[in-house]
């Protein structure tokens, strides 16, 4: 969005950002795509409302999107892009609580609060993960975890995995995945 500003005897034009665009500004180090697929549906749902790296998240939706983390933790993450063999031992405890009750809320139809998450629409997304994943042997967007592996935290992409651990799929299915590292060097 442009803005003309009157300074002295002329007109400036500034270049006014979107909260979309000042939000993608804070978050040089990640990837667009892991921009695109793990925040940007909670800012087009409920907005950004910080001003810099160092904002306070309490009190906010976001402190939960974070995963209890500050906007700078996240904003210093580095990322990398691999393949990994699927297995329950990829991830920390929380994310095998989650995974294990995605699976019991939709394929047992146990009551969850899981099930109610992306505005009710969890059972769909699931299901439409188990038939992408049993008809072309892949998920249909790569997942985004943080940390080390053996102690992931799912980010992104909880009902993907789950459909894939409900096939009963194995180490033999490859979880295409987007690392976020605290570790600065964790990627060479």
């Amino acid at each position: 969005m442009l803005e003309f500003k009157h300074v002295g005897t002329r007109y400036m034009r500034l270049k006014i950002m979107t909260p979309l665009e000042h939000a993608q500004s804070m978050f040089q180090k990640m990837p667009p795509e892991v921009f695109d697929l793990w925040l940007r549906p909670f800012i087009e749902a409920d907005g950004w409302p910080f001003s810099s790296i160092y904002a306070d998240t309490r009190d906010t939706a976001w402190r939960e999107y974070f995963v209890g983390e500050s906007i700078g933790m996240v904003a210093q993450l580095t990322w990398e892009r691999k393949r990994l063999p699927l297995s329950i031992s990829l991830f920390n405890p929380e994310s095998v609580i989650m995974i294990n009750d995605i699976i019991e809320a939709h394929m047992r139809d146990v009551n969850k609060p899981i099930a109610k998450i992306k505005n009710g629409k969890a059972r769909e997304s699931f299901f439409r993960s188990r038939k992408f994943i049993e008809c072309t042997g892949r998920v249909h967007t790569p997942v985004v975890v943080r940390g080390e592996l053996g102690d992931f935290e799912i980010l992104d992409g909880n009902h993907r995995i789950a459909a894939a651990f409900s096939l009963g799929l194995d180490e033999s299915f490859f979880l295409d995945t987007w690392i976020g590292h605290r570790k600065a060097n964790a990627c060479n």
